[in-house]
């Protein structure tokens, strides 16, 4: 069973290789429930659920968290990559969430994913920018789809209306661009005081070109829509 497994994800990862479909990636979701579930359960007793868009820092906040739990015995829900959860609205739960520029997000998974022979997407990243930004579900308004729980649909006003008005009640969102400080603060709300904060999954410095921003941008209109509005609104922006 466990060999039929392996030779299925070897055929859909090659078909989608060479038709540039995501089979693969949507058959690793499907059968996970750390990527891209939107009907999971938030326990009663947890403090806070956070909420980890790829390429944000959520590496390096969960190790923080993790620890908060083993000092502190505060446990927390940290559901992968999920969205936010239709069972459990930001009016009834705590959600802590990071930020980051979009632009910078996008081109991060882009080389992230070019480089990482196992991730799902990487067949696409390494056929160039455009290529990823066209059939990579992820580079496209993934906030918007992150924060309203339409993981699935195309985003349009009524998503991105959706995300905006769930972020704006969350009760941290931390910045990505000050992303060491933006911890030390969120401890603080739970009596917890770290002094080192480690760079678990770090991104490579590079400079994004005029072309590739604008090409970012066209892909990611609501995303940074959204961005800018949180920036309004919230004063750690």
């Amino acid at each position: 069973m466990g060999l039929a497994k392996e030779l299925v994800k070897i055929i859909v990862r090659n078909i989608d290789k060479y038709v540039l479909t995501n089979f693969y990636p949507n058959l690793l979701s499907r059968n996970s429930y750390i990527f891209n579930r939107n009907d999971y359960k938030i326990p009663q007793d947890v403090a806070c659920t956070f909420i980890h868009a790829t390429r944000t820092g959520g590496i390096t906040f969960n190790s923080i968290l993790s620890k908060i739990t083993q000092e502190k015995k505060i446990k927390f829900h940290t559901g992968g990559h999920n969205p936010i959860s239709i069972l459990h609205g930001p009016d009834e739960v705590d959600y802590v969430t990071i930020l980051r520029n979009p632009v910078d997000r996008v081109f991060s998974a882009y080389k992230k994913n070019a480089k990482d022979k196992k991730h799902p997407y990487h067949y696409l990243a390494i056929k160039g920018l455009n290529e990823y930004l066209n059939f990579c579900p992820e580079a496209k308004n993934l906030y918007c789809q992150t924060y309203s729980g339409f993981m699935d649909k195309e985003v349009d006003e009524f998503i991105y209306t959706k995300a905006l008005n769930n972020l704006k009640k969350f009760k941290f969102i931390l910045n990505f661009s000050n992303l060491k400080d933006e911890i030390k603060a969120f401890c603080k709300n739970f009596d917890y005081s770290v002094d080192s904060i480690p760079n678990c999954n770090p991104s490579e410095k590079t400079v994004i070109s005029p072309e590739d921003v604008k090409k970012i941008e066209f892909y990611n209109y609501y995303d940074i829509k959204l961005f800018r509005e949180i920036k309004k609104n919230f004063s750690n922006f």
